[in-house]
């Protein structure tokens, strides 16, 4: 399969009333946080508030950068490796 992301915001978009129900089943209220996804080409801004509302952000200001290959985003969506996983797979398959 190949897939490149036209749109990240619109996949995150998609994702994000799972990621909410995840943070708000945690035992633990995560701090508020800002990262900046970036895909390849794409990126997005996801917001974590004090209130732990996870939102779609159009500022990257304070973000923290994360960069990912589309084979490395695309194999943890899909479920090939989990989030424990991502830094030896991107170790093994480079940014």
């Amino acid at each position: 399969m190949m897939a490149y992301i036209v749109d990240l915001s619109a996949v995150l978009a998609c994702l994000l009333p799972e990621l909410q129900s995840r943070l708000d089943a945690a035992p633990e209220r995560p701090a508020p946080l800002t990262i900046c996804l970036e895909v390849d080409d794409a990126h997005c801004t996801l917001a974590l508030n004090d209130a732990g509302r996870l939102q779609i952000s159009p500022s990257r200001k304070g973000a923290v950068s994360l960069r990912l290959s589309g084979t490395v985003f695309w194999r943890a969506l899909l479920g090939e490796f989990g989030w424990s996983q991502l830094v030896p797979a991107l170790l093994a398959l480079g940014p």
